[in-house]
């Protein structure tokens, strides 16, 4: 069953849209009572709910899939002279590469900027 839509207007009136089999329904609700749970519910979900993440940055196209390409690198464990020897660039720039996303991602270790990327789904599935 989807969930419905609803706005709390002005704190009086709530305007809760449904959908099912029969097709879309909408109600104008001015209970107080009504108005004042629903209220509460959404404060409650919003106090509890996850700031979004500021975009993240990459710069152009090519720098985006290179980034991704070393991070996919992170995640599976590879050693930066493998990493580098399997993107075709040099160690010095793949750890140039790696130093520049544990800033962008505020990741402590690579192993963090990994499980960063994956709950982001900058990396996608496996």
């Amino acid at each position: 069953m989807p969930l419905p839509t609803a706005v709390i207007a002005d704190g009086r009136t709530a305007l809760v849209c449904t959908e099912s089999a029969d097709g879309r329904h909408t109600s104008v609700i001015e209970d107080q009572v009504v108005v004042g749970s629903l209220y509460g519910m959404f404060r409650s979900i919003w106090s509890g709910a996850t700031p979004a993440p500021r975009p993240l940055d990459f710069g152009n196209r090519a720098r985006t899939e290179m980034v991704r390409r070393v991070l996919a690198r992170l995640r599976d464990g590879v050693t930066d002279e493998a990493a580098a020897r399997d993107l075709a660039i040099s160690v010095r720039t793949y750890r140039r590469y790696v130093t520049g996303i544990l800033e962008l991602l505020d990741a402590n270790s690579r192993f963090q900027a990994g499980a960063r990327a994956s709950e982001l789904g900058i990396l996608g599935d496996r």
